[in-house]
């Protein structure tokens, strides 16, 4: 197999959607969850990610996607602190990307 640094993006795209999309589940999910689930599986692993889904299934997608947000973060926090501030950014970003309102929720919630 070729890094991924030799991949064209089409051959990125393919290889994220055979390991990561399909192996995570993240087809059978509406698009907002969809689209947190297949980062985490990404970023931490097709399998964890699958944990994060079964911890933050409600029969509210809203809250489920929040929850996601939740578990996943706090699923992360072992790691460095510069890792863990990585992860916010890269949380908060993808929060508002899907116009979820995730760091209010989180700062009410303190």
């Amino acid at each position: 197999a070729r890094p991924a640094s030799a991949m064209t993006s089409d051959e990125t795209l393919a290889l994220a959607f055979k390991d990561y999309w399909q192996v995570s589940g993240a087809a059978e999910l509406t698009s907002a969850l969809a689209r947190l689930h297949c980062d985490a599986a990404l970023v931490d692993g097709p399998e964890k990610a699958k944990v994060y889904l079964q911890e933050a299934t409600t029969t509210d997608q809203n809250e489920t996607a929040l929850r996601y947000l939740d578990i996943r973060q706090n699923g992360n926090l072992s790691r460095s602190p510069e890792r863990n501030e990585a992860l916010q950014r890269r949380l908060e970003a993808l929060a508002r990307e899907l116009s979820l309102d995730w760091p209010a929720r989180k700062a009410s919630a303190q």
